[in-house]
């Protein structure tokens, strides 16, 4: 993890941040929000609209930076009805309820060009579905598990941070799973935005939510990071 610490260094001292530079079809208004570097803090809509922008073509990132987020990164919901009452096995619950893990690595398998869904993921993961075993799905999908972290009394949030900006720069989503309490989540990280440092994220949740701060600001902390590389 040294170089992710050194990662972290390099955003720190850094003199300036992302810009973002849009088509002349948005307003100045648009624009000024999507160049708002100064360092305070965005909401997650202003966020989202820029990620839109850049994922739609209408804008982009200075070639001085770091990607901002990983292109054509889709988003898969774990309760749709084409395999949300799926049984996994060996814990017998569905992936509306439980498969966060299994829909958040369909989501990763889909970037890297594969064209399984998560029903069909389920079915080819067998009795490593839930709990979900991450080597065997990297042996069975063909991917390496080029680095990872775990820690089950949490990971802490430098080095999470640390973690996740290393992968995307290296162009690799992770599979980030978090608790709170006895609860579990897992979504999927494919982008940071530097006005307030965070991940952008894919949530196989109903709640949709876009950054990893809006669970780390209400209580949860991570404890497992996957970087899975093709």
């Amino acid at each position: 993890m040294k170089s992710c610490g050194t990662v972290v260094a390099s955003c720190a001292i850094a003199t300036y941040a992302p810009s973002i530079y849009a088509d002349s079809s948005q307003t100045e208004s648009y624009m000024e929000t999507l160049d708002d570097v100064s360092g305070t803090p965005l909401t997650e809509e202003a966020i989202l609209r820029s990620q839109q922008l850049i994922e739609k073509g209408y804008a982009r990132i200075n070639s001085r930076t770091p990607p901002y987020v990983l292109p054509n990164f889709p988003l898969l919901k774990q309760s749709d009805p084409a395999w949300g009452n799926d049984i996994m096995r060996t814990c017998n619950k569905t992936i509306a309820n439980s498969g966060c893990c299994l829909t958040s690595f369909t989501m990763i398998h889909q970037y890297y060009g594969g064209t399984n869904n998560p029903g069909q993921v389920n079915k080819i993961m067998g009795n490593s579905a839930c709990k979900f075993q991450y080597n065997v799905a990297a042996n069975k999908f063909g991917y390496t598990i080029s680095n990872y972290l775990y820690n089950d009394n949490g990971i802490p949030n430098n080095d999470a941070m640390a973690f996740c900006l290393a992968s995307i720069d290296e162009r690799m989503p992770i599979l980030i799973g978090m608790s709170k309490g006895q609860r579990t989540h897992f979504v999927a990280g494919y982008g940071y935005h530097y006005g307030k440092v965070t991940i952008t994220i894919r949530d196989p949740a109903k709640e949709d939510k876009i950054a990893l701060s809006a669970y780390l600001d209400n209580g949860w902390r991570v404890t497992r990071l996957y970087s899975f590389s093709k």
